[in-house]
């Protein structure tokens, strides 16, 4: 293990070290391993997909209008079908996306 000095204080500090010990100063940032890439991809590629799909329930529609109560009940049981979905999946997905976060150790 090398010693490196501190750019901001110029204190000696080990070169694996993240943080400076004496000043706090950040020598190298922490980062995110494959499987946190992964996990943090498909999570926001998976919330895209569903504010997408929940912009294009609610700007759908036939103009027709003996067709509104069909339509909005519709709408009522695709969108709690969709937060039912997004929950579902979201979830385990963000948590995922949370245990997967580079950490900085001391």
């Amino acid at each position: 293990m090398a010693m490196v000095k501190c750019p901001e204080c110029g204190k000696e500090v080990s070169d694996k070290s993240f943080k400076c010990v004496n000043c706090g100063f950040v020598l190298n940032k922490p980062k995110r391993g494959i499987t946190g890439i992964i996990f943090k991809s498909l999570f926001i590629l998976f919330n895209a997909f569903m504010i997408l799909w929940f912009i294009g329930l609610f700007m759908s529609g036939s103009g027709d209008p003996e067709l509104a109560t069909a339509d909005t009940t519709v709408k009522a049981v695709g969108s709690g079908m969709l937060i039912f979905i997004w929950i579902l999946i979201g979830l385990p997905l963000g948590i995922m996306n949370y245990i997967t976060r580079p950490k900085a150790y001391e």
